[in-house]
C-alpha cells in the first residue's frame, strides 16, 4: 500500500457527548494515535481527572467526564455526516479495534500482543489503566458482513484471554480518544493484515 493511500485512512471524530451524531472532522490515522501519545495540555487534565475517578470507585463522575470533556472517533468506518447509523455509512476503512476490558495486566498485555501479532497497528491502554485496545489491520471490507468475518475471526482467538471485549463487533461504536505516552505504533508497511475470517454461532440460517 502506497504512502498516499495510508493518507486516506480518515475517519470523523464527534463530540463527545454520543447523542450528538455528526461529525466535528476527520482526522487521519497515524495523527490519530500520535494524539493518543501526546495529548492537548486539557486533554491530559481530564485523564487525570478520569483516574481518580477510577480509583475512588466514583463511576458516575468518570462517565460524566468521558461524555462532557472528551472526543470520539470511529476508525472503521467514514459516514454521510448526517448521523451514526449503520445505514449512514459510506465507506469502510482496513482497520479495526479490539480492546480488553476490567484487567489488571492491562500494560503487559499490550506489550505481549504488539509484538506477537503483526496484524496490530497500535496497542495502548486506558486512562484507568485496566483496559489494553487494539487498532488492527484488515482488508478494507466491502461490507458491514465483512467487517463482522474479520471481527469474528480475530475474536475466536482473543477472546480466551480474560477480559475480552465482543463490543467492537458494532462497527461504528463510539471509540474515546485516550492518553498512553508509550502506546505501541507499528509502520503501515510492516504491518500484515489479519485475514482470518468467522461467524457468530447464531448467524447461520437452515
Amino acid at each position: 500500500m502506497s504512502l498516499s493511500h495510508i493518507e486516506n485512512i480518515i475517519f470523523q471524530y464527534y463530540p463527545s457527548k454520543v447523542w450528538i451524531q455528526e461529525p466535528l472532522g476527520t482526522v487521519e490515522l497515524y495523527t490519530f494515535l500520535e494524539s493518543i501519545k501526546n495529548p492537548k495540555p486539557q486533554i491530559k487534565e481530564t485523564f487525570l481527572e478520569i483516574q481518580k475517578a477510577t480509583e475512588s470507585g466514583d463511576l458516575k463522575r468518570k462517565d460524566w467526564l468521558k461524555q462532557n470533556k472528551l472526543f470520539y472517533v470511529t476508525p472503521s468506518v467514514v459516514t454521510n455526516g448526517y448521523g451514526r447509523k449503520i445505514d449512514d455509512i459510506i465507506s469502510y476503512n482496513p482497520v479495526m479495534v479490539v480492546e480488553f476490558d476490567k484487567i489488571s495486566f492491562a500494560e503487559e498485555l499490550k506489550n505481549y500482543l504488539f509484538n506477537k501479532m503483526s496484524c496490530i497497528v497500535a496497542g495502548y491502554v486506558s486512562p484507568s489503566g485496566k483496559g489494553s485496545k487494539f487498532v488492527v489491520r484488515i482488508p478494507k471490507p466491502n461490507s458491514l458482513e465483512e467487517y463482522k468475518e474479520y471481527f469474528c475471526g480475530i475474536a475466536y482467538y482473543l477472546s480466551q484471554i480474560t477480559g475480552f471485549d465482543i463490543a467492537n463487533f458494532n462497527v461504528i461504536l463510539p471509540h474515546f480518544i485516550t492518553w498512553d505516552e508509550n502506546i505501541l505504533i507499528r509502520k503501515w508497511e510492516d504491518t500484515v493484515p489479519w485475514t482470518i475470517r468467522g461467524a457468530k454461532i447464531n448467524s447461520f440460517k437452515e
